[in-house]
């Protein structure tokens, strides 16, 4: 598996030279399993996902859909694209589907000058809610499509551009599919106003790695149990981090129940969780790269007074993690 950063500052984009060394686009992040490429919200980071990564299938899911998590979609470029396919996820929040906020609010007049309409790519929007999952195959011909999938392969035959990045959304409690090589499990998260997000778990079922995906999550007296227990055992735990210690307690400018964390309570749930590589993301846009740097040198030391070996690192736009 390989994950790969291509935003990491959460609320607003930060260009400039204060923000160089970690990067100034909003929460884009890539993993890439066997065949499969799935993208984790398009944030301003997904344009530079487009100009790098040429795919006929992409599947993207959204954590919620505040501005800084899809702010980006409007210049992905393979929005574009006539001869390419783009699935897209997100939780149903307020009775708007997905559908419809893309309509209203990123592609629409007087907003942006392109209609969701005119985007030339094919496109399947659905919402996924906590008891569903999204199932990856293994597909190499219309024989073993027709065969996993009896008579939803017509439906595939007829919107897949090419056999690549074949997948489902199936009920948790649906047995392992024939071909299926991984699945994406999903986490409520209330922790974030108004009304939450979720929390997301790709696992690869031939090495058993899994990498968890929890961002705009506020830290709960004790830890979050929920996201404990489903970051349980994880290779790496994607985690929102995104004010220091000082400023989630200060008395000044309060920032609890913004529904971030700071860098110490990111640590806590990583241990808790018995996770291996800790990675603190969406950073505020106010910390420049000096205060990122102090945040990640701060969560190793409170690693090791908690006598805990979990490696951390904080997300730099552009790197990637194989595990």
């Amino acid at each position: 598996m390989k994950l790969t950063f291509w935003g990491v500052r959460g609320s607003i984009p930060v260009p400039g030279k204060e923000t160089v060394k970690y990067g100034g686009n909003t929460s884009c992040y890539s993993v890439e399993m066997g065949n499969h490429f799935v993208i984790l919200d398009a944030g301003s980071g997904i344009r530079n996902l487009g100009k790098s990564v040429d795919r006929n299938v992409f599947i993207i899911i959204f954590s919620h859909l505040h501005h800084d998590h899809h702010q980006g979609l409007p210049f992905f470029k393979w929005m574009y694209s006539s001869d390419r396919l783009i699935n897209m996820y997100s939780p149903l929040r307020m009775n708007r589907s997905l559908t419809s906020i893309l309509k209203t609010e990123l592609f629409d007049s007087p907003l942006f000058p392109v209609l969701l309409n005119d985007t030339k790519s094919k496109k399947k929007i659905e919402e996924i809610s906590s008891t569903e999952t999204i199932r990856l195959l293994d597909i190499k011909n219309k024989k073993e499509l027709k065969s996993s999938l009896g008579e939803e392969y017509e439906e595939i035959e007829k919107l897949y551009p090419v056999l690549e990045n074949i997948h489902v959304k199936r009920h948790f409690s649906v047995p392992r599919l024939k071909g299926e090589t991984g699945i994406i499990e999903v986490c409520e998260n209330l922790s974030h106003p108004q009304n939450g997000t979720l929390f997301y778990r790709i696992t690869e079922h031939q090495t058993g790695k899994r990498i968890v995906y929890a961002t705009d999550t506020e830290p709960y007296k004790g830890g979050d149990n929920n996201l404990i227990h489903f970051a349980k055992g994880a290779d790496i735990l994607i985690h929102d981090s995104q004010f220091t210690e000082k400023q989630y307690y200060s008395k000044g400018f309060i920032v609890q129940g913004f529904g971030h964390s700071d860098c110490k309570s990111a640590v806590e749930t990583g241990i808790a969780a018995g996770v291996r590589h800790l990675v603190l993301t969406h950073f505020d846009p106010n910390n420049d790269d000096a205060t990122v740097e102090q945040m990640e040198e701060d969560a190793r030391k409170y690693v090791k007074e908690l006598g805990s070996s979990m490696k951390v690192t904080a997300a730099t736009e552009g790197e990637s993690i194989v595990i």
